[in-house]
């Protein structure tokens, strides 16, 4: 979760650091539009090895919600994987 809070506060320009947590409503913030959407999902992507959706991104309203999205997705990635 912390490596998903650091990715975040360096696309966001305008909001301050100390005001991002996991209850964080992310859609709400200033910076929120197309390009913060796009450049999240590839931060995800490139931390976590999960390449989530634009459905994945809108059922998510916090960075927590979104964490726990990229944990379902890594639990399951990793299940397949197993031997």
């Amino acid at each position: 979760m912390r490596k998903l809070m650091e990715r975040a506060s360096v696309l966001l320009y305008k909001t301050p650091r100390n005001r991002i947590s996991a209850s964080t409503r992310f859609k709400e913030l200033e910076e929120w539009n197309l390009l913060f959407a796009s450049s999240l999902l590839t931060s995800i992507k490139e931390e976590y090895n999960v390449q989530l959706t634009a459905s994945d991104l809108r059922q998510a309203e916090t960075f927590g919600d979104l964490f726990s999205i990229i944990e379902k997705y890594s639990s399951s990635v990793s299940y397949l994987f197993v031997s």
